[in-house]
């Protein structure tokens, strides 16, 4: 199956974090050219950029937290949201031990094989700081937003990573987009 190419705003767009991030980037109520080729037919699309709980009604608030794993089955969820990480809050201590000194986030400390975050490209170690534009400074955000999502439903994660190469006391970050949709 051929890829389609894509650009945004007639710059190329290398994948689908590229994607994220340059859209997240765009001033809400702007309006976003993008051009597709696919099978050797040009086409340009004009896209509103609109707030995501606008886009996506059912995307609710953040991430955070104090337990380990966030997900559990729970007996009557059907729709609920999983994303198979485990979680913890970053103390003082632990900042100063990753050199992490942005407001909020949580440590991802455990990516379940096969899941919804293994697949997006989540790692252990990542520091979640929103989830679909909803800051994320504790557990209790991260069930928040969590209990607000179905099967089916698009989630953005934005995450701080360590820049390799550099000294433990001294790591830089950057930020990446992970999404996807929640499989069904």
């Amino acid at each position: 199956m051929p890829r389609a190419s894509l650009s945004l705003e007639g710059q190329p767009v290398r994948d689908g974090n590229d994607l994220v991030t340059r859209i997240s980037e765009m001033p809400v109520g702007s309006e976003a050219a993008l051009e597709l080729d696919r099978a050797g037919k040009r086409m340009t699309l004009k896209v509103p950029i609109e707030e995501r709980d606008k886009v996506f009604k059912e995307d609710l608030a953040a991430l955070g937290g104090r337990r380990e794993m966030v997900d559990s089955e729970d007996k009557g969820a059907e729709s609920s949201a999983r994303f198979g990480i485990g979680i913890r809050p970053l103390t003082e201590e632990r900042r100063k031990q990753l050199g992490f000194t942005e407001p909020g986030g949580v440590e991802v400390t455990v990516v379940e094989e096969d899941s919804f975050a293994e697949d997006i490209g989540m790692r252990v170690g990542d520091i979640i700081v929103s989830i679909n534009r909803q800051p994320v400074a504790s557990f209790e955000d991260v069930k928040r937003i969590q209990s607000g999502l179905k099967r089916g439903d698009a989630v953005a994660f934005k995450v701080m990573r360590p820049v390799p190469g550099q000294a433990r006391g001294q790591r830089q970050w950057t930020g990446v987009y992970l999404s996807g949709v929640l499989p069904k």
